[in-house]
């Protein structure tokens, strides 16, 4: 029983972990966190033009769906920052959007 996680304190820890990596990614795009009690958190789906308004304003949107900027994005944050990201496409969404893992970083790498 010893592997078992039977009172469940695995669970949680990941959990809580998790979460505080989702915490952590959004304060630091300076972005308000949408309380959502059944997400799961283990990806965020960002919509990019969506993010940019927030971060931007509507003339930064504008250009960004004109000029089709959401793969370019994925590319470009990979050549100069070496952090990858998963096209959200297939995720329920239909803006340009990046999915991103809660899973596999260290907390830090969320500040980053």
């Amino acid at each position: 029983t010893c592997l078992m996680d039977s009172e469940g304190r695995y669970k949680a820890a990941c959990k809580r972990i998790i979460r505080e990596r989702y915490t952590t990614l959004y304060k630091n795009m300076g972005v308000a966190i949408e309380e959502n009690k059944d997400r799961v958190d283990y990806y965020t789906l960002l919509e990019l033009d969506t993010l940019g308004g927030k971060l931007y304003g509507q003339e930064f949107v504008d250009w960004f769906k004109a000029n089709e900027k959401g793969k370019d994005f994925l590319f470009r944050l990979a050549h100069e920052t070496g952090v990858i990201l998963l096209p959200g496409k297939g995720f329920d969404t239909v803006h340009a959007s990046v999915r991103v893992s809660l899973a596999n970083l260290t907390h830090h790498e969320y500040e980053l």
